[in-house]
Protein backbone atom coordinates (compact mmCIF):
# COMPACT_ATOMS: atom_id res chain seq x y z
CA UNK A 1 0.00 0.00 0.00
CA UNK A 2 2.84 2.52 0.64
CA UNK A 3 5.23 1.12 -2.06
CA UNK A 4 5.35 3.89 -4.95
CA UNK A 5 4.72 6.89 -2.37
CA UNK A 6 7.56 9.63 -2.52
CA UNK A 7 8.30 10.49 1.04
CA UNK A 8 8.98 14.62 2.44
CA UNK A 9 10.51 15.76 5.93
CA UNK A 10 8.38 18.49 6.99
CA UNK A 11 9.19 21.38 9.35
CA UNK A 12 7.11 23.26 10.98
CA UNK A 13 8.53 26.65 12.05
CA UNK A 14 5.62 28.51 14.29
CA UNK A 15 3.69 25.70 15.84
CA UNK A 16 3.52 22.12 16.69
CA UNK A 17 1.26 19.01 14.83
CA UNK A 18 -1.37 17.32 16.13
CA UNK A 19 -1.07 13.23 16.57
CA UNK A 20 -4.52 11.30 15.49
CA UNK A 21 -5.52 7.66 16.43
CA UNK A 22 -4.98 6.44 12.86
CA UNK A 23 -3.85 7.58 9.70
CA UNK A 24 -5.88 5.91 7.52
CA UNK A 25 -6.52 9.01 5.09
CA UNK A 26 -3.30 10.88 6.18
CA UNK A 27 0.03 9.58 4.55
CA UNK A 28 1.99 10.86 7.63
CA UNK A 29 4.30 9.76 9.86
CA UNK A 30 4.90 11.71 12.69
CA UNK A 31 8.52 11.94 14.53
CA UNK A 32 8.24 15.07 16.66
CA UNK A 33 5.77 18.38 17.31
CA UNK A 34 7.29 19.95 14.70
CA UNK A 35 8.17 17.40 12.13
CA UNK A 36 6.79 15.00 10.37
CA UNK A 37 7.22 12.87 7.05
CA UNK A 38 4.83 13.43 4.79
CA UNK A 39 3.81 11.20 1.44
CA UNK A 40 2.90 12.56 -1.72
CA UNK A 41 4.04 15.76 -1.49
CA UNK A 42 1.32 18.66 -2.31
CA UNK A 43 3.59 21.23 -0.23
CA UNK A 44 5.66 24.12 -2.37
CA UNK A 45 7.82 24.30 0.49
CA UNK A 46 9.39 22.18 3.18
CA UNK A 47 8.94 24.48 5.96
CA UNK A 48 5.41 24.68 7.31
CA UNK A 49 4.46 28.18 8.35
CA UNK A 50 1.31 28.37 10.63
CA UNK A 51 -1.14 28.21 8.35
CA UNK A 52 0.25 24.91 6.42
CA UNK A 53 0.59 23.79 10.12
CA UNK A 54 -2.82 24.02 11.01
CA UNK A 55 -4.69 22.83 7.56
CA UNK A 56 -2.50 19.63 8.74
CA UNK A 57 -3.90 19.43 12.38
CA UNK A 58 -7.47 20.35 10.96
CA UNK A 59 -7.28 17.12 8.79
CA UNK A 60 -5.62 14.97 11.97
CA UNK A 61 -8.84 16.38 14.10
CA UNK A 62 -11.38 15.24 11.15
CA UNK A 63 -9.82 11.89 10.67
CA UNK A 64 -9.09 11.23 14.16
CA UNK A 65 -11.88 8.07 15.49
CA UNK A 66 -11.51 8.80 19.18
CA UNK A 67 -8.91 10.77 20.10
CA UNK A 68 -5.83 13.06 19.10
CA UNK A 69 -3.10 14.26 21.22
CA UNK A 70 -0.21 17.23 21.08
CA UNK A 71 2.68 17.57 23.27
CA UNK A 72 1.13 21.17 24.02
CA UNK A 73 -2.54 21.98 22.38
CA UNK A 74 -1.87 25.48 22.62
CA UNK A 75 0.56 25.39 20.20
CA UNK A 76 -1.44 23.72 17.83
CA UNK A 77 -3.59 25.52 15.32
CA UNK A 78 -6.47 24.36 14.21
Amino acid sequence: MMRGNTWELLQADEAELVVPDNFFELYAVPLSPTALLWANGGFLSLDLDRRAVANINAEAVTTSVEYFFARDLCLCPL
